[in-house]
């Protein structure tokens, strides 16, 4: 599997991006850019997020489950309102499938970093 492979969607999303910045590009008021998230638009809880990165990885993770600290956010998730306004496009890969994507393409992209 490759990046390409696992980065379909976002790849998918960058035409409607780019002309998005075109047109805004020169508007008074209006950069010629925009950060937008891409991510499942769904909210996930930080355990579930663990436990298929632990499964990806084949490993366990060492929890040290505390209260919440100060600044901890509740809940949080990409909201992907403004990419889907802006180009038409809704990311459609769940996290239970784009996390050992990612896994697998990150220890492919590093392989050479372990022989040294």
């Amino acid at each position: 599997m490759s990046w390409r492979h696992y980065s379909t969607e976002r790849s998918s999303a960058a035409p409607g991006a780019e002309a998005q910045s075109e047109e805004n590009s020169g508007r008074a008021g209006q950069a010629p850019w925009r950060v937008l998230n891409i991510g499942a638009g769904q909210p996930m809880h930080l355990g579930r997020f663990i436990d298929l990165l632990e499964e990806a990885l084949g490993r366990r993770a060492h929890r040290d489950c505390v209260p919440m600290q100060p600044g901890d956010l509740p809940a949080t998730w990409a909201d992907v309102s403004a990419l889907e306004r802006l180009t038409g496009f809704r990311p459609m890969i769940p996290p239970e499938i784009g996390i050992p994507r990612f896994v697998e393409w990150y220890r492919s992209y590093h392989q050479d970093d372990k022989a040294e």
